[in-house]
């Protein structure tokens, strides 16, 4: 039996953790411990974000809502900006990835994977899209779960689909970025 098998993540799990003498520990249980401790970490960052969102609706004026985040937390308020959008993107959009986080049974890059990755779809799509691929969530990586969604986006909505592939083929360019030593490097954008 794993030493975690069974405790939910939040007070629980975060007893157990905190009792954890790592220096007596093998390298099996070490990772354990490390497992454990990504799943709590999962959850108290699910937290936070809930957190994140009732301090933006009990602010008073929607825009400063970043500012007294920032201010609070010495975060630039970019940071703070950036934070909350995810936040009310996963809280209020997409519930569903926001619940996983809090149960531990994904990460934070993961739920920001699905986040982003149906940035594009309408609130139905978005939703249906995002609990079909929590199941498989916890298995695969982040590159792995961003092909997955990709195809399932293109999928949901063929014809919105390539209308926004031609939309991006119009910012296609080529950019010559001056190095150090007398360098360059040549990046191209948006190419089909």
């Amino acid at each position: 039996m794993h030493m975690f098998e069974g405790l939910i993540p939040g007070v629980q799990l975060g007893s157990a953790l905190a009792a954890v003498d790592r220096s007596t520990l093998d390298d099996a249980s070490l990772l354990e411990v490390l497992i454990a401790q990504s799943r709590q970490l999962a959850h108290e960052q699910a937290r936070l974000l809930a957190d994140l969102v009732a301090v933006a609706d009990a602010v008073p004026v929607a825009e400063f809502a970043p500012m007294e985040i920032g201010a609070a937390l010495t975060w630039t308020r970019q940071a703070a900006s950036a934070q909350l959008v995810l936040a009310q993107d996963l809280v209020q959009r997409l519930p569903m990835v926001h619940d996983a986080l809090l149960r531990a049974e994904l990460d934070l890059p993961k739920a920001r994977v699905i986040a982003e990755g149906v940035a594009s779809l309408d609130l139905p799509s978005a939703r249906q899209v995002a609990s079909s691929i929590l199941p498989h969530a916890s298995t695969l990586t982040t590159g792995q779960l961003r092909a997955r969604l990709s195809k399932l986006v293109i999928a949901i909505d063929p014809d919105a689909a390539a209308s926004r592939h031609r939309l991006r083929l119009t910012g296609r360019r080529i950019v010559l970025q001056p190095d150090q030593d007398s360098c360059a490097s040549l990046c191209a954008f948006d190419l089909p």
